[in-house]
């Protein structure tokens, strides 16, 4: 059974989003696999069944402790 049988059609018809997220730019440029696992995110949706797919990531290697962020909604 494959993940699109599994979720209800009307589900599938929603927008799935990620959130990739990683509060600082040494984690961003030494948590390599970290980041490469939370963009996958994104196929592994799709192979759910979704079709509109949004990725954000505008902060990343941004601390949280600063304020808003820019992909925060």
């Amino acid at each position: 059974m494959t993940g699109a049988e599994l979720l209800p059609r009307q589900l599938l018809k929603l927008k799935a989003v990620v959130y990739v997220r990683q509060s600082t730019q040494s984690q961003v440029m030494v948590n390599l696999e970290s980041q490469r696992r939370q963009y996958d995110l994104v196929n592994i949706a799709r192979q759910h069944g979704f079709i509109d797919v949004e990725v954000i990531d505008d902060d990343l290697g941004r601390s949280a402790s600063g304020g808003l962020r820019a992909g925060r909604i």
